[in-house]
């Protein structure tokens, strides 16, 4: 069970730095995250990232 169970966070600029370590980071303690980017591709690459335990969801520009 992870500190963040239940929650909901809504993260901006999640395809690379700071943005994507924070949703792997949000994920892995049990958050939903609903990660956004106008990168598609880097976007969708964190999707296959194997340690989050949540679900990620995506929304493209």
């Amino acid at each position: 069970m992870g500190r963040l169970d239940g929650k909901i966070i809504v993260l901006t600029a999640a395809a690379q730095g700071i943005g994507r370590a924070a949703a792997i980071a949000f994920a892995r303690e049990g958050a939903k995250v609903i990660a956004t980017d106008i990168n598609e591709s880097k976007l969708q690459e964190l999707e296959k990232y194997p340690a989050t335990q949540a679900p990620l969801t995506f929304f493209f520009k």
